[in-house]
């Protein structure tokens, strides 16, 4: 009997060492991976927050992101990228023009005379391929490029939203696009010109972050950029932009200066008053360029009254200036340069005069840039 319980007793001590034989310890080498894959699973250079509500749509990105370089750097492209680095610059940005036709979208900008002559400055952008090109999911009219300065730069587009739910302060929405590799990218969107409609987030090797909107400025046309962005642009303004001052000569009231801001985009304003004293009337509206029937060319102003003095002393022992409520009149303009200083002459031949009763050509001046 007492075998027979030996024997039983070894059975049993042979079947538990086989099952605890089933948890191995792991080697060295297999060790050694999973620590690598633990290290890999901290942030690193590039790491874009998601927010948690997009992270589904992050990760159906994140299989088709770019991580290999698609465009060619050319001179141009270097030359860009060593204007910006040596201006301390996250990045390079250019509005590139306007796509009127949400049908044809990027594609039929492109192929505009509008985009021909960043096509033919900077040919890199011909060679962006269609996963660089990114387009709001509801369209837009704007289109811009824009091209990071690091070439290992982490890059991501998504929809910018502003709504009621974030207090219109603008939050990150749906992923559009992801990258590794830096490569420039070109952007459709913008509905509105008041209101973003896409959000570039950078991170570059040196953990250096961008977070940007673009939009053109409402003040001038120009594009809205932040410190961190280098502006390559090309503009080409008339040469009435500006900010002009001139003043009514003495024999015909005296001490009257006038203020006029054309600006990039189609804005305007204008003001006057006696001196450099608290303006008598301040104007706000816009300009454009159109012509006469002879087919001369000519400033066309549409000015809204903001603020003004009733009971003023614009024309001194003469009495007070009546003030418009509206200006809207059509100039001709010539440019010349004097010493040190831009000549712009206007001469009104149709609608009102810049100050009541004061009819004659105005001779405007501004300091050389």
């Amino acid at each position: 009997m007492r075998y027979k319980c030996t024997l039983a007793f070894l059975v049993i001590l042979m079947l538990l060492l086989t099952a605890c034989s089933k948890k191995q310890v792991p080697s060295e080498s297999e060790s050694l991976t999973l620590t690598e894959n633990r290290e890999e699973e901290k942030p690193k250079k590039g790491v874009i927050d998601t927010p948690a509500e997009n992270r589904d749509a992050a990760d159906a990105v994140s299989e088709e992101s770019v991580s290999q370089p698609l465009v060619r750097e050319g001179k141009e492209w270097k030359e860009l990228r060593e204007k910006a680095q040596e201006n301390g610059c996250i990045c390079s940005v250019a509005f590139l023009g306007t796509s009127l036709d949400l049908e044809e979208g990027m594609a039929g900008f492109l192929a505009s005379e509008e985009a021909e002559q960043y096509l033919d400055a900077y040919p890199f952008i011909k060679e962006i391929p269609d996963e660089g090109r990114i387009t709001h999911p509801d369209g837009g009219y704007e289109v811009y490029c824009i091209v990071p300065t690091d070439p290992e730069a982490s890059v991501a587009v998504n929809t910018w939203e502003i709504n009621e739910d974030n207090d219109f302060c603008g939050e990150s929405g749906q992923v559009l696009y992801r990258s590794d590799c830096g490569d420039p990218i070109l952007l459709l969107g913008n509905l509105s010109d008041i209101m973003p409609s896409l959000d570039v987030e950078i991170v570059d090797r040196e953990g250096r972050v961008l977070s940007y909107q673009p939009f053109l400025s409402l003040y001038d046309g120009s594009l809205s950029v932040l410190p961190e962005i280098y502006d390559f642009t090309m503009y080409h303004d008339p040469d009435f932009i500006g900010r002009w001052s001139a003043s009514i000569p003495a024999e015909l009231g005296g001490g009257i200066a006038l203020d006029l801001n054309i600006q990039r985009g189609g804005n305007l304003t204008y003001s006057y008053g006696r001196g450099n004293g608290v303006p008598i009337a301040v104007y706000e509206g816009t300009w454009s360029v159109s012509e006469d029937q002879s087919g001369m060319k000519c400033l066309v102003f549409d000015l809204t009254l903001v603020e003004g003095i009733e009971d003023n002393d614009l024309w001194g022992q003469y009495g007070s200036g009546e003030l418009y409520e509206q200006i809207c009149g059509a100039w001709t303009w010539e440019r010349g340069d004097g010493p040190g200083a831009a000549v712009l002459r206007l001469t009104l031949i149709q609608g009102d005069p810049f100050i009541s009763g004061y009819i004659v050509a105005t001779v405007f001046e501004r300091e050389d840039p």
